[in-house]
């Protein structure tokens, strides 16, 4: 343990009071259980109820040992008056032995020591007369192998209910006309005394109106509604997008609550629309920015799907320039009947392709029983270079009702006693739409009765 003191640049002679952090070595050995690369031995318990211990706080791996045979065992509890390490199914009892498996399914609690009697009727846990953490000893064995005593700490965090508070006054997030922006933590940074981040609830109260709010995982987007609640971690990760609908040039708002599940904070974040005056490419009202192919499909882009407008420019310089491309398919240009050029990124076409059904998106690809969705990001000029940023079509892949294969058997098949015949295309013909010939299999059901059938290739 190492005693720490901070003070300012500008004063150096004022200091914090002495802290304490400690640096805990756990040693690898071969062959022995190994602490999970993220996990950090340490958990933070709140004052106010009972906190799950967590892989991310306590996790140990062995190659050869499923974790249901990783077994911790308790060599110092905790002392009488600091709590209890519990298992969920004997509750108020203090576990000596669990598993890594009982971890990973949120079996393994932290229970705080009851409140003073004459706090009972207002809390029932406190962390009174308790220093700022405590330390649980264990061992871990995979039934052949136990670790030396290691050191699991326990980092209390007193409850004086104070709300989260939101740290931006006046969040605003500006968009271009018909673009994306992200909502993140210059909009929405928050602070709560009492409350690890993680634990805060963020809700979407009021959705916006001229565009909307979208969470995205992946390949998945999700619209968000009034009601649909996220984390601080979707904050942190710039998950949530803002994108306007290019319908309108009046700005918009949002407003979001976070709670800590006893006390609530709201703010509203003012969305500014940026190039409003009509000085650009703009998103046309017609266009769905989305369309719906079958897999194993070739489909021409409509207007209906993606279209773009201005005031000064005709279809033929409204360019599009492609910044990312489908995953699950390719875009294609038609130069001529015979001639085909496939668009890669960084690659343009206009308004003019569009409108005349030369381009084209294909895909390969079988989705099985679900839809899969697909995206391709782009950014649109004018003819004076005015630009419209974070541009995105939506492609749903949706599955083909499989056709059977069609069986046709010519009979009068004639052979010698004791001779054998050739079975070929001439006596079964099988066709398939949807299916190669080399993927077809023939499956015997019933083998003849008199003789035998036998695969010359084998």
């Amino acid at each position: 343990m190492w005693p720490v003191q901070v003070s300012t640049d500008a004063f150096p002679f004022t200091q914090s009071d002495a802290q304490t952090f400690t640096i805990g070595v756990v040693p690898q050995i071969p062959g022995f259980p190994q602490l999970a690369p993220d996990c950090d031995l340490q958990l933070t318990a709140l004052e106010d109820r009972v906190t799950e211990i967590t892989p991310s706080a306590l996790s140990f791996v062995d190659s050869e040992t499923p974790s249901e045979k990783l077994i911790y065992n308790i060599t110092k509890p905790l002392p009488h008056g600091q709590g209890a390490i519990e298992h969920r199914d004997k509750p108020y009892t203090a576990a000596k032995l669990f598993s890594q498996a009982d971890v990973n399914n949120g079996k393994i609690i932290y229970r705080p020591p009851q409140a003073p009697s004459h706090l009972q009727e207002l809390y029932q846990y406190s962390f009174i007369g308790l220093p700022e953490s405590l330390s649980v000893y264990f061992t871990v064995s995979d039934g052949e192998h136990t670790t030396p005593e290691l050191d699991f700490a326990i980092l209390l965090l007193s409850n004086h209910q104070q709300p989260p508070v939101f740290q931006v006054l006046d969040p605003l997030l500006e968009v271009s006309m018909g673009g994306q922006a992200t909502v993140g933590g210059q909009q929405l940074a928050v602070s709560d005394a009492d409350t690890a981040p993680d634990e805060l609830e963020f809700e979407l109260v009021e959705a916006p109106i001229h565009g909307e709010l979208i969470k995205t995982d992946g390949n998945t987007h999700t619209s968000m509604r009034n009601g649909d609640t996220f984390s601080f971690s979707d904050i942190t990760r710039n998950v949530l997008l803002y994108q306007h609908a290019g319908l309108s040039t009046q700005d918009d708002a949002m407003t979001f609550s976070v709670s800590d599940s006893i006390s609530m904070a709201t703010t509203v974040v003012q969305v500014a629309v940026l190039g409003a005056r009509g000085d650009g490419p703009r998103r046309d009202p017609a266009a769905t920015m989305s369309m719906e192919v079958g897999e194993k499909s070739s489909t021409v882009i409509r207007r209906s799907h993606l279209a773009y407008t201005d005031d000064t420019s005709p279809d033929e310089q409204i360019r599009i320039q492609l910044v990312s491309v489908p995953m699950y398919g390719i875009l294609k240009r038609s130069q001529s009947q015979q001639e085909h050029q496939e668009l890669r990124e960084y690659s343009s076409f206009t308004m003019e392709d569009i409108s005349n059904h030369r381009i084209r998106y294909i895909t390969s690809f079988e989705t099985g029983s679900q839809p899969v969705t697909d995206i391709f990001h782009f950014v649109v000029y004018d003819h004076d270079n005015n630009r419209l940023d974070n541009q995105m079509c939506t492609i749903t892949i949706t599955s083909m009702p499989r056709q059977p294969p069609v069986v046709t058997v010519r009979s009068g098949i004639k052979v010698q006693e004791g001779g054998r015949v050739q079975l070929s295309t001439n006596h079964i013909i099988v066709s398939d739409l949807d299916t190669p010939r080399k993927d077809l299999l023939v499956w015997l059901v019933h083998p003849p009765k008199y003789g035998f059938i036998e695969n010359a290739k084998i």
